[in-house]
C-alpha cells in the first residue's frame, strides 16, 4: 500500500496494480439484499457543514476550504 494515497482508491481504480491483484481473490464488497444503503457517509455532511471540499489529485485526497 502506498501510504501517500487514499487506501480505497488503491483497491480498484488501477492506482496500485499490486494491491488490486492481491485483493482480487477476496470477497470484500458490502452487499445489501434489499438494495438499500447500509453505510451512511457522514464525512460529506461534516465537510458541507464546515465548508470544506475534497480534491482528489493523482489518487491523493486533499481537503481545503471551499470558496
Amino acid at each position: 500500500m502506498d501510504l501517500s494515497r487514499d487506501p480505497e482508491k488503491q483497491f480498484y481504480s488501477g492506482v496500485n496494480p499490486a494491491m488490486e491483484a492481491y485483493v482480487a481473490g477476496y470477497r470484500n464488497y458490502i452487499f445489501s439484499p434489499e438494495r438499500k444503503p447500509v453505510i451512511r457517509d457522514m464525512g460529506r455532511e461534516w465537510r458541507e457543514q464546515r465548508n470544506i471540499r475534497k480534491v482528489i489529485t493523482n489518487a491523493t485526497s486533499i481537503w481545503e476550504k471551499a470558496s
